[in-house]
């Protein structure tokens, strides 16, 4: 179920797990030809687009392979010094260190996410349109969905095509466009600075914690 406004672009994300126990799924394809009357961008064989390749408004629905990165390190920005900012994914065992900051225990091996594999580049599917899963693991495809600014409000439905193997599956998908169009330009200039106290108030609900008093919680 998606939901969104004219002239936005909606996403989400398909994730195919091969099971373990199962093998490799061998010659996945995936397609979402229309969703309403919105229709899939041409192959270039297709359709020559041109420049209008480059343009997310010419483009109504765009599925991406999803190729995964490994984390080998990270960067060394100053909100590292305190390991309670850091994601649980990527958090280190810390203790109270100088001046009640968070202070890391050990090297970026002993971080949970430590040269695991992350969905991070985007491949269009036109490029990849056929690909295998190897046992126990996941391939992500996502999806973008562009709603032009003279679409209709109301529901408007698709079906995802996925075809493993020879054998052939779908998923519903379901569009709700409000009756709402976003603008070609924001109306009002914006700056967030982002800062350890912007961190500290999401994580603990104000500017700054002693480390004694996230003991305490825990």
């Amino acid at each position: 179920h998606l939901f969104g406004g004219r002239n936005e672009v909606v996403s989400f994300a398909l994730v195919l797990e091969a099971n373990a126990s199962q093998g490799d799924l061998i010659d996945v394809s995936v397609a979402l030809p229309t969703l309403g009357t919105l229709r899939s961008r041409p192959t270039p064989s297709d359709e020559d687009m041109g420049d209008a390749i480059f343009d997310w408004r010419e483009t109504q629905i765009e599925l991406f392979y999803l190729r995964y990165l490994q984390i080998r390190g990270l960067s060394g920005q100053g909100v590292h010094k305190d390991e309670r900012l850091w994601s649980r994914r990527m958090q280190r065992p810390w203790v109270a260190g100088s001046g009640g900051v968070g202070l890391g225990l050990g090297t970026f091996h002993d971080r949970p996410g430590a040269f695991k594999h992350w969905p991070e580049i985007a491949v269009p599917l036109e490029l990849h349109p056929t690909f295998n899963v190897t046992a126990g693991e996941s391939q992500m495809i996502w999806v973008d969905v562009f709603v032009p600014k003279d679409f209709a409000a109301g529901d408007h439905q698709g079906d995802i095509a996925v075809s493993i193997g020879g054998g052939s599956w779908t998923v519903p998908v379901n569009l709700r466009v409000f009756n709402f169009t976003l603008p070609e330009k924001p109306t009002s200039r914006t700056m967030v600075p982002i800062e350890d106290g912007d961190i500290y108030r999401r994580a603990y609900g104000q500017n700054w914690v002693h480390c004694s008093k996230v003991y305490a919680e825990e």
